[in-house]
């Protein structure tokens, strides 16, 4: 049992408001402190867990792109380019 602070009457341990005088009593800090951690942590686990789905399933393909620039005499000159997010051989 606990004790109010205000009329030092014996009060239960979790309560919030004393039962004889109406007194609120404080929450205490090490409690909110704690709330505040969880919370924050699972918004950080959210985020990561967010970002990593996010780079599973995006798409990796190769976008090669050509363009033929000249062709003379059995010359031929081509121009590849890369726009996507993997690597190609050719």
């Amino acid at each position: 049992m606990a004790t109010c602070k205000a009329c030092h009457e014996e009060i239960r341990d979790d309560a919030t408001v004393c039962k004889h005088c109406g007194h609120k009593e404080k929450v205490d800090a090490n409690s909110v402190g704690i709330y505040i951690g969880v919370i924050l942590s699972v918004i950080s686990l959210a985020t990561i867990a967010f970002s990593t789905a996010v780079k599973l399933f995006e798409s990796k393909n190769a976008d090669i792109v050509g363009q033929v620039l000249s062709f003379e005499n059995d010359k031929l000159d081509l121009s590849l380019s890369n726009r996507g997010k993997s690597s190609a051989v050719i």
